[in-house]
């Protein structure tokens, strides 16, 4: 084991405590916003100029490196989870670019939310922050959510 890595477990009692130490610590399983990232690449490929067996290839690469995060598992919760996972992913992906700030704080929690939570929590964060802005950038003023405007600038 590295020093480093030794030194932040040294003072847990039993091996089960160090193990699951280093696997909060390490493990990638939790890791939504590569997970979102492999989604991603997954929907938006196609095979353009490229031979068929490049872009199976790429396609093939990406679903291997999704079994990490996401291994098969005969775990019927699990399987609905990341059927859960795979669907907030594909509407978040879906989302125009006005959503990207939004999106951003979703893709930064520990877990994928369930599609139908994203998009409560979309629509909340939307009506709160429903930006207004004059073509004039001058006169420019953005809406707050609650009734009044500040001066934008």
């Amino acid at each position: 084991m590295e020093p480093s890595v030794a030194s932040t477990v040294q003072f847990l009692d039993t091996a089960k405590k160090i193990w699951n130490a280093i696997e909060e610590m390490y493990s990638q399983t939790s890791n939504v916003s590569r997970i979102y990232q492999i989604f991603e690449t997954m929907f938006s490929t196609k095979q353009g100029d490229k031979p068929l067996n490049e872009h199976y290839d790429l396609l093939r690469i990406l679903w291997e490196e999704l079994l990490i995060y996401q291994p098969i598992t005969p775990d019927v919760e699990t399987q609905c989870k990341q059927r859960e996972d795979f669907q907030c992913a594909l509407f978040l992906f879906s989302l125009n670019s006005d959503y990207v700030m939004f999106k951003d704080k979703i893709l930064a929690n520990e877990s994928f939310p369930s599609a139908a939570n994203a998009y409560s929590r979309l629509q909340r964060a939307s009506i709160a922050y429903t930006p207004f802005v004059a073509k004039d950038a001058s006169t420019a003023f953005v809406s707050n959510g609650r009734g009044g405007s500040v001066r934008g600038g």
